[in-house]
């Protein structure tokens, strides 16, 4: 079992392909993302200057957490699953956590297929078409996350499900708790409100209201580190 944390990067163009996701501590994540390698051959930069630009897809990996970065610039951010009919993805646990979202961003913050997804306390500052997406019933639980809708009316909605029929992902578990929508942005919820308690929220990440999230992520992004000194 691979156990990663990817913290505190700025990247232009990520787009990753998981199969399962966890909790680092980040001291412990940061000094093991140094020689490590993403997708195929790309390498994790030396502590102090993590930059993540340009990965291809094929990154595999078991238990995942993304948490304190700074992501902009890209048409797809990130995917959660293999495909649609991999089902082995049902073991998936992703934590996206503490991360801005900003200018020129399209879609996937992230996109799921199978799988659970904790996004919590993220300030979604931009998307085009929409901010979190999924197919194949995922159960995607957003916490105390700020939502700031772009001005085009037909893109207001937080979520997609594709194409698929109300009828079709009505029962999926999607729960909004605690977000703070701005400029007409909204969360379309499915299943059961209480999806959470059914997943053990006592061993998710607590959330803090999602007013607070412009403080909760001032420091995401690169850590001005030296070696041999507080960061």
């Amino acid at each position: 079992m691979v156990l990663v944390l990817l913290s505190n990067l700025r990247r232009m163009s990520l787009s990753m392909a998981f199969i399962s996701i966890t909790l680092f501590p980040p001291r412990v994540a940061r000094s093991r993302m140094v020689k490590t390698t993403l997708g195929y051959g790309v390498p994790a930069t030396e502590m102090g200057s993590l930059f993540l630009e340009q990965p291809t897809f094929g990154l595999t990996i078991f238990l995942f957490t993304i948490a304190s970065m700074v992501l902009s610039m890209s048409f797809k951010v990130m995917l959660f699953g293999a495909s649609d009919s991999y089902s082995a993805d049902e073991k998936m646990q992703v934590t996206v956590s503490l991360n801005h979202f900003g200018k020129g961003l399209v879609e996937r913050m992230p996109r799921c297929r199978f799988g659970f997804i904790h996004v919590v306390n993220n300030d979604y500052n931009h998307w085009f078409l929409y901010a979190i997406g999924g197919t194949s019933h995922p159960t995607i639980i957003s916490q105390g996350n700020r939502y700031s809708a772009p001005g085009t009316f037909a893109a207001k909605e937080v979520t997609c499900r594709g194409l698929l029929k109300p009828a079709q992902w009505k029962n999926w578990n999607w729960v909004s708790q605690g977000d703070h929508f701005e400029n007409g942005a909204f969360f379309t919820p499915s299943g059961s409100p209480s999806a959470s308690k059914q997943f053990g929220a006592d061993k998710m990440m607590p959330f803090k209201p999602g007013q607070m999230v412009p403080e909760l992520t001032k420091y995401a992004g690169p850590l001005s580190c030296r070696i041999g000194r507080p960061c």
